[in-house]
């Protein structure tokens, strides 16, 4: 079933389109260092999804775009919270649409990887993988997505135990911190 939905350029547009904005107050805790004065009202990130169907079933898929701003949190970069699949049979695609960033995997062992985020980019993520962006550019990192709709989401496990690395500025470029 098609519907009046458009995916132009960077934005999705339509009547079956949910918008969802995260501000700092709502990701302040994920960062290693609490700022003791920034706007909370800061927005890090904006998330638009297109899902087919309200009761979705296996076989669905659902497509979105992840538009993280620029900007750090007492050097370390905006990021995404993150979160593994409450389904770990299910995996995801994503494709750099513009800006500059970083996909953070991770398995239920802790173990890592990290991939480049740039236009053109198709990155595959596995199902058990929890999956973070970070934008390490100085301009708006859009980053699409295609998922399977009923993956469901486990952010609450990367909210309690987070990721084992951190990424901050560095001169002209980032570093990885270990934590």
């Amino acid at each position: 079933m098609f519907s009046n939905n458009l995916f132009v350029g960077t934005e999705l547009s339509g009547n079956q389109i949910i918008k969802k904005q995260t501000k700092l107050c709502d990701i302040l805790t994920y960062y290693l260092n609490q700022p003791t004065s920034a706007d909370l009202d800061s927005i890090i990130y904006e998330v638009s999804i297109h899902e087919n169907s309200k009761n979705p079933k296996d076989g669905d898929l659902s497509f979105g775009i992840s538009a993280i701003n620029s900007g750090d949190i007492d050097g370390e970069y905006y990021m995404t919270k993150g979160h593994f699949h409450t389904d770990s049979s299910k995996a995801e695609y994503y494709w750099g649409i513009s800006g500059k960033g970083l996909l953070l995997l991770m398995d239920r062992d802790r173990n890592y990887t990290i991939h480049e985020v740039y236009p053109g980019a198709l990155l595959y993520i596995a199902g058990h993988m929890a999956h973070r962006l970070v934008n390490i550019g100085d301009k708006l990192l859009n980053v699409g997505a295609c998922w399977h709709a009923i993956s469901g989401y486990d952010y609450e496990t990367i909210k309690n135990l987070g990721f084992p690395i951190r990424v901050f500025k560095n001169a002209n470029s980032y570093k990885i911190i270990t934590i």
